[in-house]
């Protein structure tokens, strides 16, 4: 986890996974298709991050949703 600032925290694929409690497969197809719109940024050409507070703002404009 990338961490400079309370406010801005990046994470990896894989732990944005185990934050928003799906797996990384999903996050993966989900860049892919944007069927879910689970925010990231792309960094170059393989790098990706996910934001810790968009993932938040996701998560509470998803009803049921929830994560670990």
């Amino acid at each position: 986890m990338l961490t400079s600032n309370p406010d801005h925290i990046w994470l990896t694929t894989e732990e944005a996974a185990r934050y928003l409690g799906c797996s990384k497969a999903f996050l993966d197809k989900d860049r892919g298709a944007g069927l879910a719109g689970i925010p990231f940024v792309k960094l170059g050409r393989k790098l990706v991050r996910y934001n810790r507070a968009a993932l938040d703002a996701y998560l509470t404009t998803k009803p049921g949703a929830s994560h670990a």
